[in-house]
């Protein structure tokens, strides 16, 4: 479930704002997603677009002053507290908080075995975003294939490599998390790269990652292995978060149909989402990318979330 990070709409604002703080002829380099790089951007204003015109690279505004500085935790385990700050622990639907697998990995008897594939980063010293992978062992009896069960499984698969002292053989990325002043300008492919480096230091030769598609929650109604399908005129996918690792080389492998699984009672859910449950059946839950189905006799409600693999080659 890696999260997204950005829209193409969001940036283009952000871009016309500075675009009128700075003089006419002044042209600097700009680290953006490879998202945009076939993005026109006409909110942009006038200026900005003589500024491509005349710039070797893509470019613009004085943006560089906001990359993210990254650490590993193992390296910076002060920053584990901030990791899960408010501001960052915010960028989740409180629903998503409530996955019991996930404390097979957070869990504080877990969590500091996995500090080599955890990252933080800061801008200006304040923690902005974090990174978090897992190691696992694939291509062995029982595991010739990613997952169904996608997040949650290769999380089961890693805790169960722990237990028996098994030899991870790859990394899953697990999530990749922004505050918003730090979105849209390259940081989320940064911290993928980070997470990708370090699979390659460990002796690796590809990172999967179970991503959660960015604007699949604006159409929970339809059936993922449909919405993977949408793309741009270009080719690439429709979706921001599926493109940007498509763009930097990753292959959408399959499906994880039931990725991640969270169950609640209805006092439970009307707790996470502040909405009532007074009908059984599929309910819309603002930030789900399908709807929970409820059962009001019985007494809970289900959460069961697609996601879509990707292989990175490293």
């Amino acid at each position: 479930m890696l999260v997204p990070v950005v829209e193409v709409e969001e940036f283009s604002q952000f871009l016309k704002v500075a675009c009128c703080e700075i003089e006419r002829d002044v042209i600097r380099t700009v680290d953006l997603d490879c998202r945009f790089h076939a993005v026109t951007i006409p909110a942009a204003g006038n200026l900005f677009a003589e500024s491509l015109r005349r710039a070797p690279v893509l470019a613009a505004v004085v943006l560089r002053t906001m990359k993210v500085q990254i650490f590993s935790l193992r390296e910076r385990p002060d920053l584990i507290p901030l990791v899960f700050s408010n501001d960052l622990e915010n960028v989740w639907p409180e629903f998503m908080r409530h996955d019991a697998t996930a404390k097979l990995y957070f869990g504080q008897s877990a969590f500091f075995d996995y500090l080599d594939y955890a990252f933080g980063a800061l801008l200006d010293g304040e923690i902005v975003g974090r990174a978090f992978g897992v190691p696992f062992a694939f291509n062995i009896e029982g595991r010739t294939e990613l997952p169904d069960g996608g997040w949650d499984q290769v999380i089961r698969w890693a805790h169960e490599d722990r237990l028996v002292g098994r030899r991870p053989t790859t990394i899953s990325a697990l999530e990749i998390a922004l505050v918003p002043k730090a979105r849209g300008i390259g940081n989320a492919l940064a911290m993928l790269d980070s997470l990708k480096a370090c699979a390659k230091k460990m002796g690796f030769a590809e990172m999967f990652a179970p991503v959660r598609p960015s604007q699949k929650r604006l159409g929970s109604r339809m059936a993922m292995r449909e919405y993977i399908t949408l793309q741009r005129a270009d080719g690439l996918p429709t979706d921001s978060w599926l493109r940007t690792h498509v763009n930097v080389g990753g292959k959408i492998v399959k499906i994880a149909p039931y990725s991640m699984t969270i169950v609640g009672t209805i006092a439970e859910w009307s707790q996470w989402t502040g909405a009532a449950f007074d009908r059984s059946g599929p309910t819309e839950v603002e930030g789900a990318l399908v709807p929970v189905l409820v059962s009001v006799e019985q007494n809970y409600g289900v959460y069961v979330e697609p996601n879509v693999w990707i292989q990175h080659a490293l």
